[in-house]
């Protein structure tokens, strides 16, 4: 790094850019303003660094909480001073929530300039309350502090973004003026001698180890897996919960301890194994069984590995048998157990975990418990294949379906909160390979799902297909900036039923006076000429023959695009019924 800068706020900003990407961090998500100029302009300069900006504070926090799932590293957040790091406030709860990494640094006015009216100029002291890992303010830029004062904070801040649990952390920057680089530059060679090693080198200040990487050094004896294995060997009949995952090597390790188990598997959409036929085991449409299963043997021993699944029906399934172990296993300490059932919490990163038990187990030799599941599985698939892949109407359940069926291998499948991830965890068939699935279920808001998507795409360097209902896209909308921009493709479905068709299935349906006004909040809005407006081509398909047309027309030419579903809140939730009805009748019938 140069020991010259126009100016001070200028050179601790080069300080804190390079410390990042000395560390590993080079995505940055920036958006306009001027107190933030220092940071700005050290990022854009520096060789390593990959800068996005967005006009939009909400829409850049959500692609940098897309692009955390994706690859469990944080992006870089960076704005200007007021109300621009509130905008990112709906994003770092979802992060703290989901436990992604999120490094936030706000630009903000100096102290002499709080409280006393000066413009765009608010405290910014914990702005994000209880859902950071840590806040910090720096000190304004002076050549009076240490310059290893600059890069010990980074440092800091990055170890804690990363460690278990991650989450966001804040860091508050106030600069004092001169904020553009526009002077001659400044020697400040003698001001770094105390860093001389540092700059002359490229390891960072500061390392430790990397935090999102396995346990390599948990015993068996520590964390009691002799004896849970014990258990799962004797249950008679065990059911095998699978969440979201954080890593592939999750996945591949997981399948081969379903395999040596072979228990029957639930695995949430978030998994990337519920579209999936790479396991055997995997009971597919287990949300759908739940909602008619009558006078079957229950487990009596469930294997939960990862978060919680999305399943309503399967949350209430487990609450109210009578088990005799639950075993949850997760990679962070916080609090996971919504239904007060879990007896055995190990945590414990949960490929470090499968690997450990996979010597210890063995599964049934009777295998008349999974079979029984298998069998009403593919009652299931038989009314679903009857109901919907022969339906000559375009629906919402067929739609999810037909995405996970066509997403390519090696692309990533980012679903957004209320039915779109409802409809692919109920009704997606398990005929593709494993998918890597992200969704913003933390806090499960709708809010950022355009933006995540485009996060997601650009962390697995892949790619996207998006699935969103239409309040999601027009929650959003500026964000299709950034799918214009995306350098991975990235497809967005739109299932447009003109507002909230979620609520059709809530009580508060029955309430006319308000419903419509209050909760369904139609608005007539399609999204042709938004299509249009940012540069990206359109179709509005009406057959399940046109959409896999133009879905898999975008995948062969690698090109972004809309495609928006048309249909009706009152149809669709009529429709949702009657698929539920038909496997009710289908699995009473045999």
């Amino acid at each position: 790094m140069e020991t010259t800068a126009a100016n001070i706020n200028q050179l601790w900003a080069n300080l804190i850019i390079e410390e990042l990407t000395r560390q590993g961090i080079t995505e940055f998500c920036l958006s306009p303003g001027s107190r933030n100029t220092p940071l700005a302009v050290a990022a854009a300069r520096h060789d390593q660094t990959d800068c996005h900006v967005h006009f939009d504070e909400r829409g850049a926090a959500f692609r940098a909480l897309g692009y955390a799932k994706a690859t469990g590293k944080p992006a870089v957040l960076i704005c200007t001073s007021g109300t621009a790091g509130a905008n990112y406030y709906p994003a770092v709860i979802e992060a703290w929530h989901s436990r992604a990494p999120m490094l936030i640094l706000t630009a903000n006015r100096p102290p002499e300039l709080w409280d006393c009216g000066a413009n765009q100029t608010i405290d910014q002291t914990h702005l994000f309350g209880r859902f950071t890992r840590w806040f910090q303010r720096l000190s304004c830029p002076t050549v009076e502090i240490d310059p290893a004062y600059v890069l010990s904070t980074v440092d800091q801040a990055l170890r804690l973004t990363l460690s278990t649990p991650a989450g966001p952390v804040h860091i508050d920057c106030p600069f004092r003026e001169p904020l553009a680089p526009i002077n001659d530059p400044v020697d400040f060679t003698d001001y770094l001698l105390p860093i001389g090693a540092w700059l002359t080198g490229s390891a960072p200040s500061t390392s430790f180890a990397d935090s999102t990487m396995p346990a390599q050094h948990t015993t068996l004896e520590s964390i009691a897996l002799k004896s849970i294995a014990f258990a799962l060997n004797q249950s008679t009949r065990g059911l095998l919960v699978v969440g979201r995952l954080d890593r592939a090597r999750q996945v591949s390790s997981l399948v081969q301890l379903a395999g040596r188990l072979n228990w029957p598997v639930i695995a949430d959409i978030q998994s990337g194994l519920r579209t999936s036929h790479a396991l055997p085991q995997l009971i597919a449409y287990a949300d759908l069984i739940l909602s008619f299963r009558s006078g079957e043997p229950e487990p009596v021993t469930v294997l939960h590995i990862g978060d919680q699944p999305t399943s309503k029906r399967l949350h209430r399934y487990l609450s109210r048998i009578p088990l005799e172990r639950y075993v949850h296993v997760v990679s962070h300490d916080r609090g996971s157990d919504p239904n007060s059932i879990v007896t055995d919490r190990i945590v414990i990163d949960t490929g470090t975990f499968c690997d450990l038990m996979l010597p210890l187990v063995s599964g049934p030799k009777d295998t008349q418990w999974l079979d029984g599941w298998r069998s009403q599985s593919a009652l299931v698939a038989e009314s679903l294949e009857s109901e919907l892949d022969t339906s000559p109407t375009l629906t919402e359940p067929l739609a999810a379906r037909l995405v996970a069926r066509h997403a390519p291998e090696n692309t990533g499948l980012w679903v957004a909160s209320s039915m779109p991830i409802r409809d692919l965890d109920s009704f997606a068939a398990p005929d593709n390979a494993p998918l890597s699935v992200g969704a913003n279920r933390g806090a499960s808001g709708i809010d950022g799902a355009i933006a995540s998507a485009c996060g997601f795409a650009a962390g697995l360097k892949a790619p996207v297909t998006a699935l969103i209902g239409d309040l999601a896209a027009l929650h959003d909308l500026n964000s299709l900036t950034m799918v214009a921009q995306s350098s991975q493709p990235v497809v967005i479905v739109i299932l447009n039923n003109n507002g909230g068709g979620i609520f059709h299935f809530l009580p508060v349906a029955a309430c006319d006076d308000v419903f419509e006004r209050c909760f369904a909040a139609g608005h007539g809005f399609t999204f042709a000429d938004a299509a249009r407006q940012f540069g990206l081509s359109y179709q509005a398909p009406t057959t399940p023959e046109q959409f896999t047309t133009n879905l898999t027309r975008l995948y062969s030419e690698k090109a972004s695009g809309i495609i928006e579903v048309p249909t009706d809140r009152r149809e669709n939730h009529a429709h949702h019924l009657a698929l539920i009805a038909a496997v009710q009748q289908r699995l009473q019938t045999g």
